[in-house]
């Protein structure tokens, strides 16, 4: 019988190794850990940038190695060593709640939410039992406002975060069902009590606490490890640049201040610059998300498909490919022409925070019956950008002559007009009316008359004697 479990790890070069409780517990979830071998990490950005193919599973991988790290730290070093185990289920096993295309299909899960009432009840359900688990934490020393909340507050928590529009936390709350629904994995992490020959422990409540609660006073330091491994990971298989880092020094510093922790920081912003969220990027996942949340409402793909909750009926990112390039809509995101016939222009307007990004959109557009599809039809369509205080707005045409009519985009621009002035740049409004009707970028005349005198033969003392006779006359 095996000791152990041996990975490599292409993006590190490295071999990965699970023992013990670690094997256990890969083992016990091998199920929903196999199903991310087919779930790719960048999501719809796999199939738009060809070189970005590497999937969850690796990145989970990686994950195991730096908790491997944590283990052999000295005890004041890393996290708490009295619930260690407590992290991994929201280190590790949370890359199991990530749905099929992960993060742009989890934000069409909440735009689901946002439109129909009736999915919002039914995804509210499907997470019952979690809420229900919530209770106060019984070995974390932190100080921290969440610590006594219960399954009150959890309730809370799930309304804030569909309300509020907090996708990144989704595949969390799926995590935590999936642990519930594996008692095995439970078992074993139950077993793993602090004594004379065991140094590592595991508390169930914070277990949980670590995977829903909001602003959890742990959650930079986890943040911070799992950067270590998916940053690195991603700029290596995107082909952008390659960064080595002292991996062991910083898993020592988890919870600590370090230099590199700010490196980190600089290099995701890059990566959302150049690729995450980016503005082809964005216009691709907004396109996309619209047509899965339709499917998702009428129940062509389920919750339990999506998420591999029912793994005899999951779905991977291939198979949802399919499925939503099999609508008109999906055609706009995974043909490759239509998708590149897209062009987008960024907007820097006042947007309010309070409002949805749905909301925005519909406003503007007016197309509160249409306006999961009715864009493919029109080919123009307004939505927010992730960047604070940005709108755009999206023109779909492969040639001159093959532009939408010039009424449904100078209405669109009007429209944004009409909703945001004075709070954005008319400026920016202006260039993206031109370049979409005639693919040319307007000239300010006062620019080009201030070129021309500057082109003139003129003398400079004759015209300061000039300008002050007129002056005076």
């Amino acid at each position: 019988m095996a000791t152990e479990l041996r990975f490599t790890d292409p993006a590190f070069r490295c071999e990965v190794v699970l023992s013990g409780a670690a094997m256990a517990l890969y083992e016990a979830g091998r199920p929903q850990c196999e199903r991310l071998k087919g779930i790719k990490s960048l999501g719809l950005m796999a199939y738009i940038h060809d070189v970005a193919l590497h999937t969850r599973h690796q990145h989970l991988v990686g994950l195991m190695r730096i908790f491997n790290k944590l283990i052999q730290q000295p005890k004041q070093k890393g996290l708490p060593k009295d619930f260690l185990w407590s992290f991994w289920c929201r280190l590790c096993f949370s890359q199991t709640g990530h749905a099929a295309m992960s993060y742009d299909s989890e934000k069409a899960v909440l735009l689901a939410c946002h439109l129909d009432a009736g999915f919002k009840g039914r995804l509210r359900a499907m997470v019952q039992p979690v809420i229900d688990k919530v209770t106060a934490c019984t070995r974390c020393t932190m100080q921290c406002g969440f610590k006594a909340s219960g399954s009150a507050e959890a309730s809370q928590w799930f309304d804030n975060l569909v309300g509020r529009n907090y996708w990144h936390q989704m595949h969390l709350w799926i995590a935590a069902l999936k642990l519930l629904q594996e008692p095995r994995l439970l078992s074993i992490l139950n077993t793993q009590v602090v004594g004379a020959n065991n140094q590592l422990g595991f508390s169930e409540a914070e277990a949980f606490k670590l995977l829903v609660a909001p602003d959890c006073k742990w959650d930079t330091a986890i943040r911070n490890l799992d950067r270590l491994d998916f940053i690195v990971r991603d700029l290596a298989f995107a082909g952008t640049l390659g960064i080595q880092l002292d991996v062991d020094n910083l898993v020592s510093a988890a919870n600590s201040v370090h230099p590199d922790w700010g490196l980190l920081d600089n290099l995701s912003d890059y990566m959302s610059d150049t690729l995450y969220e980016s503005l082809p990027a964005q216009t691709s996942s907004v396109l996309y998300q619209r047509v899965l949340a339709a499917l998702l409402i009428d129940e062509r793909v389920t919750l339990e498909q999506l998420f591999g909750i029912d793994l005899s009926r999951a779905i991977d990112d291939d198979e949802l490919r399919d499925l939503v390039g099999g609508r008109q809509a999906g055609r706009e995101v995974f043909d490759p022409v239509r998708r590149e016939s897209w062009r987008a222009w960024k907007l820097n307007t006042y947007v309010d925070k309070q409002h949805l990004p749905c909301e925005v959109e519909k406003g503007i557009t007016g197309q509160k019956k249409g306006h999961l599809s009715r864009h493919a039809s029109v080919r123009a369509t307004c939505f927010k950008l992730r960047q604070e205080h940005s709108l755009a707005i999206a023109i779909s045409h492969q040639s001159l002559a093959d532009r939408p009519q010039a009424k449904t985009f100078v209405k669109l621009c009007r429209s944004v007009l009409n909703k945001q002035y004075p709070k954005l740049i008319p400026e920016q409004l202006t260039i993206a009316l031109f370049e979409g009707l005639a693919d040319r970028r307007p000239q300010h005349g006062l620019r080009t008359a201030a070129a021309r005198l500057g082109n003139l033969s003129v003398n400079v003392k004759t015209l300061r004697v000039y300008l002050q006779r007129k002056w005076h006359n």
